[in-house]
């Protein structure tokens, strides 16, 4: 990934790269059947540093984890991939207004933005006055 870059205008670092990558492999995936009939359980991810391929990935990200609780054919995913490697793909996602559907940018959770009442901070949306949306969410 290439070094940052101030934007003057926003105040905030750029990157060149719109995405990161990381490999990690699959090091345990557990499965517990519940009662709805799909399975679910915990998968852990490390890093992978191991072989000539990897060594420029394992400058990267040299130790941490990654642990999941993963349900139905997902988790059947992971299962086939115990003990491979995998790739993880890091990007931006705008946050969406719940009401008018555009994107939430500025200070995000700020004086912009508001969480949805009753969503428990799982939806936001712009606050009043600064929303083109209906009020219907």
């Amino acid at each position: 990934m290439s070094p940052a870059r101030l934007n003057p205008e926003t105040g905030r670092n750029e990157y060149a790269a719109a995405q990161v990558q990381a490999r990690f492999y699959v090091h345990n995936v557990s499965h517990t059947a519940v009662p709805n009939g799909k399975n679910n359980g915990p998968v852990e991810l490390y890093p992978t540093t191991r072989g000539r391929e990897n060594k420029t990935w394992a400058q990267a990200t040299p130790s941490g984890n990654i642990k999941l609780t993963i349900n139905g054919n997902a988790l059947e995913w992971f299962m086939d991939r115990l003990g491979k490697d995998v790739a993880i793909t890091f990007e931006d996602r705008p946050l969406i207004c719940a009401k008018c559907k555009g994107e939430l940018s500025g200070d995000q959770y700020g004086s912009t933005t508001e969480p949805v009442p009753g969503t428990d901070g799982t939806q936001w949306q712009h606050r009043a006055g600064l929303c083109s949306g209906s009020g219907n969410a």
